[in-house]
């Protein structure tokens, strides 16, 4: 189990950052999306068997990588 390590402002953004007792670094800020897309997010979570934050990571990792090729 990951310990939460207090929440800090990243400066000049309005993210917080978070870091674990086992070294991992999140960032964190709002996200604004339509019902909709909340509701195909908590399905995509839930297929896939993890959270709507990783689920949004890999989506812009790997429209990323199509970007740049």
């Amino acid at each position: 189990m990951r310990m939460t390590i207090t929440p800090t402002s990243v400066p000049g953004t309005s993210r917080q950052r978070v870091v674990y007792d086992d070294g991992t670094e999140l960032h964190r800020q709002y996200v604004y999306l339509e019902p909709h897309q909340w509701d195909n997010l908590k399905k995509l979570a839930s297929l896939q068997g993890v959270s709507g934050s990783l689920v949004i990571g890999r989506l812009i990792d790997l429209a990323t990588k199509f970007k740049t090729r």
